[in-house]
């Protein structure tokens, strides 16, 4: 999918907030300070506006999803993810919930597995070409790789040319 830019949406809902609520700016910044994070320079405005997921494979026992987001500034993203998680393990002490985002270079590439105690499935990503690329393990994340290094892509692909609808109107 492709959307309008993060920041810009972001500026969008900060609007409509505004007028729902007179306080929302201070609101915001309240939470910014006491956070450190800044929602439009940290979160919003170091992503693009390209976004895919998908399910490869069986949905059960446990769905094997991709997502891949397109990024402008993945060292920003990823110090913004690590302080996100800090923050949450401080909130969620008082309840026995720990995250953890571990970090491991395999093949000189830096792989991110985000897990939780408290979830039993993980989110494993890594930056390749202005995209994270993100799955719930490392094998799927290479493996979405490796097809995009291929070369293959869907519109190679003669029995998805032939499941597209036969007016001129694919609409992509």
């Amino acid at each position: 999918s492709v959307f309008k830019d993060p920041a810009g949406m972001l500026e969008d809902l900060f609007g409509i907030l505004e007028l729902e609520d007179p306080e929302f700016w201070q609101g915001l910044a309240e939470f910014e300070a006491e956070t450190g994070l800044s929602l439009y320079d940290d979160i919003a405005a170091p992503l693009g506006g390209e976004m895919t997921v998908a399910l490869d494979g069986p949905i059960f026992p446990q769905p094997a999803w991709k997502v891949v987001v397109e990024v402008y500034d993945p060292a920003t993203l990823q110090a913004t993810l690590e302080q996100i998680v800090d923050r949450m393990n401080v909130e969620l002490a008082e309840h026995d919930v720990e995250v953890s985002l571990s970090e491991e270079t395999v093949g000189g590439r830096t792989y991110y597995t985000l897990s939780s105690n408290k979830s039993p499935q993980d989110l494993c990503y890594t930056y390749d070409d202005g995209y994270l690329v993100g799955s719930p393990n490392r094998v799927l994340t290479e493996q979405a790789l490796a097809i995009r290094a291929s070369g293959f892509s869907l519109t190679d692909s003669q029995d998805f040319i032939d499941r597209l609808p036969q007016s001129s109107h694919a609409d992509f």
